[in-house]
């Protein structure tokens, strides 16, 4: 299989929710994104901050998904300040997914962030990964009637 050059998204998450991330990131790529999720992309023994900063500077955006595991994780904060410095110097959308309870870190919560944490049908969880797929892609949520 080749390598992908370029890559819609990459997803940051703590390694506890991994179930649920393996979810949104097939259903983002039946969607038609090129999602770059470590489960997908590394090999053993592959260096794993070469790997992932490689997949953060092959991404055209980066997906938070913002847990409680994922706030309490060092790991997740090195990512994080990895797609900050992206997004600031390179224009990169930083697109924060909420789920379970946690309270927002500041630098989360000032951003407009997807919300799954009250997704209570399968309708309501599809309806908000569509929401995450226009975002990855920078296009509003809506149309202007």
């Amino acid at each position: 299989m080749a390598e992908v050059e370029r890559f819609d998204a990459f997803i940051s998450y703590a390694h506890i929710d991994a179930p649920w991330v393996s979810k949104l990131a097939d259903n983002l790529h039946r969607l038609g994104l090129d999602v770059w999720l470590d489960q997908w992309e590394m090999v053993a023994g592959q260096r794993v901050a070469t790997r992932l900063q490689d997949g953060l500077t092959k991404a055209g955006a980066v997906v938070a998904v913002v847990s409680r595991s994922w706030v309490e994780s060092g790991w997740c904060g090195e990512e994080f300040a990895a797609a900050v410095t992206a997004a600031v110097e390179h224009g990169k959308p930083l697109i924060p997914v909420v789920v379970g309870e946690v309270e927002l870190p500041p630098f989360i919560a000032s951003r407009f962030y997807v919300d799954f944490r009250h997704a209570a049908s399968p309708a309501q969880y599809e309806s908000l990964v569509r929401q995450l797929a226009q975002a990855v892609r920078g296009q509003p949520s809506a149309r202007r009637p």
